[in-house]
């Protein structure tokens, strides 16, 4: 599985993150303090990460070119309802290099 892509996915326990077989972690829904998204810049393109933090600084990136992203994704929509507009009005307003928390554990 050497230079493939992450494997993501969210379950009734929490997100999980593949980045080779066996190399499994991820946050458990109860844990997560904040969501926040990035647009980074890849130089030909820009991609999107997802970070999902604990409320002691430690988070769990999950970027959208990961197999199982929009699943995570309509998952956290599901989830936490207030995310689905933010999570795309923070996308089409962020310029490379920009980050925005859009939704956080009150």
């Amino acid at each position: 599985m050497a230079n493939s892509k992450p494997r993501v996915w969210a379950d009734e326990s929490g997100v999980w993150r593949e980045d080779r077989p066996g190399a499994i972690f991820g946050i458990q829904w109860e844990e997560i303090f904040a969501i926040s998204v990035q647009k980074i810049d890849l130089i030909d393109s820009e991609s999107i990460v997802l970070s999902l933090d604990w409320d002691f600084g430690e988070y769990v990136e999950i970027v959208d070119f990961s197999i199982g992203f929009d699943q995570v994704v309509r998952k956290l929509e599901a989830r936490y309802p207030e995310v689905a507009d933010a999570f795309e009005a923070g996308v089409s307003r962020l310029e490379p290099g920009g980050s925005l928390t859009i939704w956080r554990r009150t």
